[in-house]
């Protein structure tokens, strides 16, 4: 900037931003009641947290997805979305068919990374 009297530069100085994105993960991923009947709802919870720092807390009204992989199989299946409460709880239900593996992600967005590994909680459908 010029000093409006003299024409000459004026000093400045700029705060510099990060631009940089939060860590996230998926904590207790928990899929109840075990065993569950056949056609029964399972309820799926997980508690997603960003680090903030070197601090972790919890992420709330951001979007989930919830994931199933079968018994005997490798294939992950996407079941449908949630969103987080508040303290960063996410909660989804879902009839019981057979039995296998369910876990959560979060996808990340401008300001977050995805979500590293999630814990996977495995239900007998009886």
């Amino acid at each position: 900037m010029r000093h409006p009297l003299s024409d000459r530069f004026l000093e400045s100085s700029t705060i510099i931003w990060g631009m940089g994105r939060s860590a996230t993960k998926i904590l207790a991923v928990n899929a109840s009641p075990e065993p569950v009947r056949k056609g029964a709802t399972v309820t799926v919870t997980g508690r997603l947290q960003h680090q903030i720092g070197t601090t972790w807390k919890n992420y709330g009204n951001a979007p989930v997805t919830v994931w199933f992989k079968a018994k005997g199989s490798n294939t992950w299946k996407q079941l449908g979305s949630a969103r987080t409460d508040s303290t960063g709880v996410a909660t989804f239900k879902k009839a019981s068919t057979v039995d296998g593996w369910y876990t959560m992600r979060h996808s990340g967005d401008g300001t977050h990374f995805n979500s590293s590994y999630a814990y996977e909680d495995y239900v007998d459908v009886r």
